[in-house]
């Protein structure tokens, strides 16, 4: 009897010592808990963009898609944590991006030239890690256009003077790598004619890639 009380007690004690120093991660008191729950990112990113302009209704320009570029930086900041992982795990995201983009529109001239800079603010919800949903506003403002008169057979129009400032719908698809590679496609839908004299929206499909650096948590 007294070898298996013995033994018994001896099960017990190791059962216990083994929980006594056995802990989650979450639950870890030897240590400082990282209560962190953002990651602000920023990087590099570029793409194309296939623009088209809504119907000018004085002539008939023919105008159709063309073929420009964007280039610019964005800045993440990632909300959220997910028990047991890193800082900025959680769904929610917000972007803001600063951006010179390039339009081409195609008509029966020449391309129509739209120098502009955008910055997209976007809310960014992950559907899962990696696959996203992104909408927000986008602000437009012509830097410069070009070229400076569409002269047709019966028409002669003044272009070179756009200024226009428009505030875009944006939603789009994002999938990012957990490296911070990332490749994005989106709709852009012009809200404002270029000018008084050209009351013509603009809009376009973007598709872009990039690369996101962690620079800070909180």
């Amino acid at each position: 009897m007294k070898k298996k009380f013995l033994l018994v007690m001896m099960a017990l004690a190791s059962v216990v010592s083994t929980q006594a120093f056995t802990y989650d991660d979450e639950d870890d008191v030897s240590g400082p808990v990282d209560r962190r729950t953002m990651v602000l990112k920023v990087g590099p990113k570029a793409g194309v963009n296939f623009s088209t302009m809504s119907k000018f209704d004085e002539v008939d320009l023919g105008q159709g898609m063309g073929v420009g570029f964007e280039l610019g930086a964005a800045a993440q900041l990632h909300f959220g944590r997910k028990r047991g992982a890193d800082a900025g795990t959680g769904p929610l995201a917000l972007q803001v991006e600063a951006l010179y983009v390039n339009h081409s529109i195609k008509t029966d001239v020449e391309n129509i030239k739209l120098n502009y800079f955008e910055v997209p603010i976007l809310l960014k919800y992950f559907i899962t890690p990696n696959f996203n949903i992104e909408v927000g506003p986008t602000i437009a403002g012509t830097l410069s256009t070009g070229p400076d008169y569409l002269v047709g057979s019966n028409y002669s129009i003044s272009t070179g003077d756009i200024k226009g400032f428009d505030i875009k719908a944006t939603i789009g698809v994002s999938y990012e790598l957990k490296k911070g590679l990332f490749a994005s496609a989106r709709y852009n839908l012009g809200t404002s004619d270029l000018a008084g004299n050209f009351p013509c929206k603009v809009s376009a499909v973007s598709v872009s890639v990039g690369w996101l650096f962690d620079v800070a948590k909180f």
